[in-house]
């Protein structure tokens, strides 16, 4: 799992490697606030990257488990074998 934010003052992410495919349903959040990026799992925080991308004013798509267009050169590929129940936005 990766949460990765792109805005004016560049690129902040975290990733998290410990499996969670054990059949049951997980809960992920990413958050971003004026200090840090953070991924939680079933509500523990389990990566933090401290880093303020700044304002997320940009033309990029915002993606969930892969992106729309990618070549493996100029822009990584992500692949997401699973299933998605619910998806909540918000700004804060």
């Amino acid at each position: 799992m990766q949460c990765l934010y792109k805005g004016t003052n560049g690129q902040v992410g975290v990733g998290y490697r410990t499996p969670i495919n054990d059949g049951a349903w997980h809960v992920l959040r990413c958050t971003r606030d004026a200090t840090a990026v953070s991924l939680y799992v079933d509500g523990v925080r389990v990566a933090r990257h401290v880093g303020n991308p700044g304002n997320i004013d940009n033309d990029f798509p915002m993606t969930i488990a892969g992106k729309p267009a990618c070549n493996q050169i100029d822009v990584t590929c992500d692949y997401f074998g699973g299933t998605i129940d619910y998806v909540k936005i918000e700004k804060g």
